[in-house]
């Protein structure tokens, strides 16, 4: 039986707690939370057994202790933490090579960690125990890594209902670069360049620049803190991108076609072949799109198709409405599972449905 601990409940760590809470295997999970009101709402739930806002040896004892604290911190807690647990300690920052090298010769049992999911809403009341289900979870083991450390926190992350994957800590640092962290300041460019182009733009924004600039309303203090401890990774990936920029710009200017038709295709194939039923780095919930006919009763009825088989829509918009002719529907559900059930039930009643 394994006692878990973990330093931070957050979005990250409450979603931890509330995973692995329960579980076959888990004698007891473990907090240390700053954050009074998420301790007891963890410890009157359950999700917790043993709590403390400032006592690491709150941790004595633990098997594995996951550090959910801004990348700036990390350090300085796991020292912490190891004073009193002599288990494997992980974090779940979402920069690992600056990470890694401090931990170089500490002689602490320190394995890289990234869950790579996560939500615009923060804190451990929007944490959930689905949060890392089929999420992909990066591991990145020292040099000297034991094998049984490295196995615990896969089989862990597994019992999450994540997808672990091992990875050498700089190649994951450019790949989240490139998929999480430079599309999170694209995503903040946009904003301001709409907030730049008065109330017209404002007014015309719908829910296509909704959907791409999402993410931007994450913590601005968390991606401070991120963008700062992975600076060498993310310019190299911004000035990749900026070239991109710069070269369907050029291409606009000299009106050449078969350049700008390229640039889309190349886009399309690309986005057309990442899964569609595994989490990424970047937030988001599943979406289907319904095309239905322009006669009253058809929200209702769609709703109560989803309604009575007990699926939860997140989200719902209306869009390219066709007087006489319809629509279409875009909804927005919780999971992967649930949008699988969703589509077939839609489409066994007869509507034309397809994942977005």
């Amino acid at each position: 039986m394994l006692n878990i601990g973990i330093a931070g409940l957050g979005l990250i760590g409450g979603s931890i707690a509330k995973a692995l809470a329960g579980k076959s295997g888990i004698e007891s999970v473990r907090a240390l939370s700053r954050n009074e009101d998420a301790l007891r709402a963890a410890l009157s739930q359950g999700v917790i057994q043993r709590g403390s806002a400032d006592d690491f040896s709150v941790f004595s004892g633990c098997d594995a202790v996951f550090i959910c604290v801004p990348v700036s911190r990390i350090y300085d807690y796991a020292k912490n933490v190891a004073r009193h647990c002599g288990g494997v300690i992980t974090d779940a920052g979402s920069t690992k090579g600056a990470i890694m090298r401090r931990f170089d010769g500490s002689g602490m049992r320190f394995i890289g960690g990234h869950p790579m999911a996560g939500s615009e809403r923060s804190g451990y009341f929007a944490s959930s125990a689905a949060l890392f289900e089929n999420a992909v979870y990066v591991f990145c083991p020292q040099r000297d890594t034991k094998q049984e450390d490295l196995k615990l926190l896969l089989d862990l992350a597994s019992l999450m209902g994540a997808i672990p994957v091992v990875m050498d800590a700089d190649e994951h640092d450019m790949a989240t670069a490139a998929v999480s962290h430079v599309p999170h300041i694209e995503a903040g460019a946009l904003c301001l360049l709409a907030s730049g182009a008065g109330e017209s733009a404002k007014r015309l924004a719908a829910g296509g620049f909704r959907d791409i600039t999402r993410i931007a309303s994450g913590s601005p203090q968390m991606w401070t803190d991120i963008v700062l401890n992975s600076s060498e990774p993310i310019c190299a990936v911004l000035d990749k991108h900026i070239r991109a920029l710069r070269g369907i710009r050029d291409a606009i200017i000299k009106k050449d076609a078969d350049y700008i038709n390229k640039f889309f295709t190349d886009a399309k194939d690309y986005r057309d072949s990442l899964p569609l039923r595994t989490k990424g780095a970047v937030p988001g919930h599943p979406q289907l799109l319904l095309e239905v006919p322009d006669k009253p009763g058809v929200l209702r009825d769609v709703t109560a198709i989803l309604g009575d088989a007990g699926l939860n829509i997140k989200d719902l918009s209306i869009q390219n409405i066709r007087e006489y002719e319809g629509g279409t529907l875009r909804i927005t559900l919780q999971d992967s599972e649930c949008a699988a059930k969703a589509l077939s039930l839609l489409s066994a009643a007869g509507y034309d449905c397809k994942e977005a």
